[in-house]
């Protein structure tokens, strides 16, 4: 017994001393090697699974948004339930919103940006639950209504759930209202609104600077050719 507690007491005293030769090398992301291993432990980690205790590292992995990474990771489970079973947390939803504020609409992985909208979703299900949690902010909605495209129809896949989720902010407040809640509950109508007003444009209710589109020339690092063969039939075997 004192030597199993040795040893772990010896690897943990391992890992805080390279902590930051670990973290770099599991979700920096920027060069060949990095992905590779990322994309090594993404797959170990899809594997064994979720829990409330280690979903962290899955947000940590998705706010990678490498495409890779997020592949070997999400697997063939659909992408926005990835978080469904773990309860909401204020953490979850924070950096839900952390990854949907970081990132421009233009660079966004699909899946990145799926995962993270299902936290919201699940949290914000019943508003006011959701509210309880985390109470949301007028920048929250806009980070949200940012990620819309008036080009595509509402039943695109990602129009359509932040479609959804905005319905159910809409309502935020109809069972306790409060003066926050009647700001949120207008803001989260009148973008949804927006949307489907051919009248109306998103930067009529979004401030302009989170809507501006411009092509973006950045590409993930990809993982080496025999780390793509190697997570592609691992990825396959779990279909």
């Amino acid at each position: 017994m004192k030597k199993t507690l040795k040893e772990m007491s010896e690897e943990e005293s391992l890992v805080k001393t390279n902590l930051s030769l670990v973290s770099s090398g599991l979700f920096n992301c920027q060069n060949t090697e990095q992905v590779d291993l990322s994309v090594s432990f993404s797959l170990y980690l899809s594997a064994v699974g979720m829990s409330r205790t280690n979903f962290p590292l899955f947000l940590r992995l998705i706010a990678t948004n490498n495409p890779w990474v997020i592949d070997a990771l999400v697997g063939t489970r659909v992408a926005h339930l990835l978080f469904a079973s773990i309860p909401p947390t204020q953490y979850s939803i924070k950096k839900a919103f952390s990854i949907l504020s970081f990132f421009h609409p233009d660079i966004i992985y699909s899946k990145t940006l799926e995962s993270a909208l299902g936290i919201v979703e699940t949290a914000y299900y019943d508003p006011d639950d959701g509210y309880e949690i985390y109470p949301l902010r007028v920048a929250d909605l806009n980070t949200i209504g940012k990620y819309l495209d008036k080009k595509k129809d509402q039943y695109e896949i990602n129009n359509a759930l932040i479609l959804k989720i905005l319905d159910r902010m809409s309502g935020i407040g109809d069972y306790n209202k409060s003066p926050p809640k009647t700001i949120l509950s207008r803001h989260a109508f009148d973008i949804r609104f927006a949307y489907f007003d051919t009248k109306k444009e998103l930067e009529d209710v979004i401030p302009q600077v989170l809507l501006f589109h411009k092509t973006r020339s950045e590409k993930a690092v990809e993982p080496s050719s025999s780390q793509r063969k190697s997570s592609k039939s691992k990825v396959g075997e779990q279909a």
